[in-house]
């Protein structure tokens, strides 16, 4: 097995392990506020992960602890409008939405290099944002819900960010240093705000305190120090794709927990995001164009 296909293993661990958070997240919101949730999480994840890897940490140079600190800063805004949303949509609806990310980023990557973007990109975003219009409700007098979609796609734009952030930044940084200070600072951000919009306490119910540690151990620690080191082998845009599984795992575990129910709505909004994300990933060039037409005309 090569480092690609372990990679990619790792990364398909990953997304397992974040379509199930939004469940134990939407469980934890509901007991405490959201920048004081941020940051016990990513507190307890940064301490583990910096333990566990001290002697790496002696690695720290002022251009990684930037570079961390500026990935930092956009998954702390992915983190707080995922949560935010949260409150007023479902888990399975939030993951979707969230999902967009995955078209987002070979968008953005077009945008950065200043190229035209190609045509199943341009198709690919279409597509996927009809269907967060169907999963949304859009029309509908369920504002509270709308408002909840809107915190969530804005999550999703953030994310797309940081994805393109983390390729380049780890391409020649330590991966394991980069992920761990670059939670550090989701932390020390999450801290910022919640003493200045929010009171600070330790939940103390069992299922605020199993769903934090949940969180922090297999959702953050494990999931971005693995993201952090399997992105040096693979693309941004692979990695999204990847990525893509997100909201099918969060889907499954929200009947299975939850039993949300589905509309035919919400049910066709979830394929055009599906298709979206798998058309922006088709490799489509001049020899599988003539294999189609062959095919076509053996038919």
């Amino acid at each position: 097995m090569n480092k690609k296909m372990k990679a990619d293993i790792t990364l398909l661990i990953v997304t397992l392990f974040w379509g199930f958070s939004f469940i134990t997240t939407k469980t934890a919101i509901s007991n405490i506020e959201i920048f004081n949730f941020l940051f016990l999480r990513f507190t307890l994840a940064f301490l583990i992960s910096a333990i566990i890897f001290y002697k790496d940490m002696k690695c720290i140079d002022k251009n990684i602890f930037v570079k961390s600190m500026i990935a930092g800063f956009i998954l702390f805004l992915h983190f707080l409008f995922q949560t935010e949303g949260l409150k007023t949509t479902t888990a399975s609806k939030s993951a979707f939405i969230t999902g967009f990310s995955v078209v987002l980023v070979p968008l953005f990557v077009s945008i950065i290099k200043r190229e035209i973007p190609k045509l199943k990109i341009v198709l690919s975003v279409l597509i996927a944002f009809y269907g967060i219009i169907l999963l949304s409700n859009v029309g509908f007098k369920d504002t509270n819900i709308l408002t909840g979609d809107v915190y969530t796609f804005i999550s999703a734009i953030a994310f797309a960010i940081y994805m393109i952030l983390v390729e380049k930044f780890t391409s020649k940084e330590k991966a394991v240093v980069f992920g761990i200070l670059q939670i550090g600072f989701v932390a020390i951000y999450s801290l910022i705000f919640n003493l200045k919009y929010e009171n600070f306490y330790i939940p103390t119910d069992i299922k605020s305190i199993s769903s934090i540690i949940f969180l922090s151990l297999f959702c953050t620690v494990f999931a971005y120090l693995a993201q952090s080191v399997a992105q040096n082998y693979t693309s941004s845009t692979h990695a999204s794709l990847i990525y893509s599984a997100e909201p099918i795992f969060a889907g499954i575990f929200s009947y299975i927990i939850y039993l949300e129910s589905l509309s035919t709505n919400k049910i066709l909004g979830c394929l055009f995001i599906f298709t979206g994300m798998i058309i922006s990933e088709l490799k489509i060039n001049k020899d599988s164009i003539k294999k189609l037409k062959f095919i076509k005309k053996s038919a």
